[in-house]
């Protein structure tokens, strides 16, 4: 199936036959992503073909197409390359921050101060860290140590 950011009548069957009956009125989804076009190096694939921001509007209105009629917040990360995580952390706090019921991560690269991710956390008042295997300094990045993205002195924060 080709990807696409159009809602399709199989996207709604599925929802009336695997999910309409359980999924709860309200739903927190734990890992989810808010981004600009422009914080990435190169978009691709869903990215590409999507709008230039994934904003939390934007992210109700498309949970609206498989998860009609529920209230969704989440816990929300940035993506994009390296050399664009002070943004795309800026652009979710901003998305975030008065969003009752909805929290952000920060990005981190191994390279960050953990005095920095510190006054940033509490500045932009993001719960959690997401480091990315992607960030490590190392080829093939999915086989890296976790140490080598993300290291000690940011798990301390």
């Amino acid at each position: 199936m080709r990807l696409s950011w159009e809602r399709r009548e199989c996207d709604v069957e599925l929802f009336k036959r695997e999910l309409q009956a359980f999924v709860p009125p309200a739903v927190f989804d734990a890992h989810a992503h808010l981004y600009r076009k422009a914080d990435w190096p190169e978009p691709r694939g869903a990215v590409e073909l999507g709008p230039e921001a994934v904003t939390l509007d934007e992210y109700r209105a498309l949970m609206e197409w498989v998860l009609p009629g529920r209230e969704v917040d989440g816990l929300f990360l940035g993506f994009g390359g390296p050399e664009r995580v002070v943004e795309a952390n800026a652009f979710v706090a901003g998305q975030v921050g008065s969003a009752t019921g909805c929290a952000g991560a920060m990005l981190v690269t191994p390279d960050m101060d953990a005095d920095y991710v510190r006054q940033e956390v509490r500045r932009q008042g993001f719960v959690a860290l997401k480091p990315y295997h992607r960030f490590a300094k190392r080829q093939p990045t999915w086989d890296a140590d976790i140490a080598t993205f993300l290291p000690e002195a940011h798990v301390r924060v």
